[in-house]
């Protein structure tokens, strides 16, 4: 999938003006991953959510655990991975939807106008493409768990709500895989 970039001509902005958009953008952008990160998610898809509550459209909300990065944060490796992790976000993912990594190794997307049904066939494809980039690039296996929360226009729902219900489902699938190791 293309991207168009959209560049912003800045030369008529005022300096000032300049450098609120620049703190704007230190304050809402993972700087590592490019994606969005806790507190512009947040306030973003509050927004979002009440856009699907007045037009009546369905929306997922996909909460991923990154498992098995070694040793501290911040090696290389880990770094590598948490790039790859989000670099696969933005090529599977529509333009439309919105990802973020809200800390060291849990990311989320919120997919507008997304049923839960058909969400859970987008995450099957985001799988593939983890696995294919993994074995393309002969790095190790990328793992992650996920949790899925609907949001449906008639619940009057909190995008931390949301979150919350989303990311407890992650915690059963990380029990159950537990008990069978």
């Amino acid at each position: 999938m293309d991207r168009k970039v959209v560049v912003l001509n800045t030369s008529n902005i005022p300096a000032d003006e300049k450098k609120r958009l620049a703190a704007l953008k230190l304050a809402t952008i993972d700087e590592l991953t490019g994606t969005g990160n806790r507190l512009g998610f947040i306030f973003l898809a509050q927004h979002m959510l009440n856009l699907c509550a007045r037009q009546g459209a369905p929306a997922t909300l996909v909460y991923f655990e990154l498992d098995g990065l070694n040793g501290p944060e911040g090696t290389q490796q880990n770094l590598h991975t948490l790039k790859l992790f989000a670099e696969q976000m933005r090529k599977t993912f529509r333009i439309s939807d919105m990802t973020a990594r809200m800390s060291s190794n849990q990311f989320v997307v919120l997919l507008t106008n997304t049923p839960l049904a058909h969400a859970e066939l987008v995450l099957e494809k985001f799988h593939e493409n983890i696995n294919a980039i993994t074995d393309e690039q002969e790095v190790n296996r990328l793992s992650f768990a996920a949790g899925i929360a609907g949001f449906f226009p008639n619940r009057s729902t909190d995008i931390e709500d949301l979150i919350t219900e989303a990311s407890a489902q992650i915690y059963p699938h990380h029990l159950h895989m537990a008990q069978r190791a």
